[in-house]
């Protein structure tokens, strides 16, 4: 009985991982762009759909400037990528 429900959230936790990691996956090209016309050395590959939103609710907001926008995006990213954030 132990081993089936292990099973099963096994296979929960390969799917979670699995859609997240096509969301990713699927953004689209002009999405990718925008993100890295503000932070060129990101691996945007490696964003989940959520990091993704967030990027890209800074760049689309009316607040700042490119440079301001481009220091919070490069900041957002160097949190992203040391855990700070995830899911």
């Amino acid at each position: 009985m132990t081993s089936k429900i292990l099973k099963g959230l096994l296979i929960s936790a390969f799917v979670t991982v699995s859609a997240t990691n096509a969301m990713a996956s699927n953004t689209s090209a002009a999405t990718v762009a925008t993100i890295e016309k503000y932070a060129p050395d990101a691996n945007v590959s490696a964003l989940n759909h959520r990091q993704i939103s967030t990027l890209m609710n800074v760049i689309s907001s009316g607040d700042e400037g490119f440079g301001g926008k481009q220091n919070q995006v490069q900041a957002l990213i160097r949190n992203f990528e040391n855990g700070v954030f995830s899911e």
